[in-house]
């Protein structure tokens, strides 16, 4: 799929997970854009949130908001040299 955004608007998923890394553009239209559907959304990218988080966090129910930093990157990562 070349257009994240796209499968978002067209898909039966849940969960959308980031891994762009940027904290403009696709990264943060995908991400509102996931948010707007209703998708639970993982994201490591700091600068995105750091920059749009307060936005993003704004009327959101902790149901419909899956964050997730660094320290599920590292568990990943750790697990896949055991």
């Amino acid at each position: 799929v070349d257009d994240p955004i796209d499968l978002i608007l067209h898909s039966e998923a849940n969960i959308f997970i980031e891994l762009i890394g940027k904290e403009n553009g696709i990264s943060y239209d995908s991400v509102k854009t996931a948010l707007n559907n209703k998708l639970h959304v993982i994201t490591a990218n700091k600068a995105l949130l750091a920059k749009h988080g307060n936005e993003l966090f704004v009327d959101r129910k902790p149901s419909q908001v899956v964050w997730e930093c660094r320290r599920i990157l590292l568990t990943i990562q750790q697990q896949s040299f055991l």
